[in-house]
């Protein structure tokens, strides 16, 4: 879709700058967060790929947690880190307190996004999020993933990255339960 692919190339990288009418005046500032697991073998390449994703969208990006692998990814990629969050009593984060501290670390954007830390984004999540935000002044989204076997790294400076990630899915990618 020609229009998805410009949206990045009119933005650019580290800014939304998403058009919102409607609940927002002016543009939206979005940031997108998540935990990860420990960054080795094929979820670390997962993880990467799809944090990858967020920062090519133009997304400001967390990663919480101190999980091996995380701060360097953070800083790999250029998202902020955060390794201090609450967890329950089995060792597993919070999504309440990344909520919390997204909220009160980054009072400038409009909309906050949690995202599993294995799930690549496309421009069209992001054209989604921002219909949702120009109607609605608060709203939730709920998604379906495609699951795909990607067991390397996607090369975000390829102008052909979004293409080569819809053409793997069309071919061998099976849709997620709910």
């Amino acid at each position: 879709h020609p229009a998805s692919l410009h949206w990045h190339a009119q933005f650019g990288p580290g800014h939304s700058g998403l058009p919102v009418r409607g609940a927002y005046h002016g543009p939206m500032r979005a940031l997108i967060f998540s935990t990860l697991k420990p960054g080795t073998g094929l979820a670390g390449i997962q993880q990467t790929n799809a944090v990858g994703s967020w920062i090519k969208l133009g997304l400001e990006v967390a990663l919480f947690g101190s999980e091996s692998g995380t701060a360097t990814l953070a800083q790999k990629v250029g998202a902020h880190h955060f390794a201090s969050v609450r967890t329950n009593e089995y060792g597993t984060p919070l999504l309440s307190d990344m909520f919390e501290q997204a909220r009160d670390r980054f009072d400038q954007c409009d909309v906050f996004i949690y995202c599993n830390g294995d799930i690549i984004l496309t421009p069209a999540f992001v054209q989604s999020a921002a219909k949702a935000a120009q109607e609605h002044k608060q709203f939730q989204m709920i998604g379906r993933r495609w699951n795909l076997d990607l067991a390397e790294f996607v090369d975000y400076t390829s102008d052909a990255w979004l293409g080569e990630i819809e053409s793997a899915v069309r071919e061998s990618a099976i849709l997620g339960g709910i």
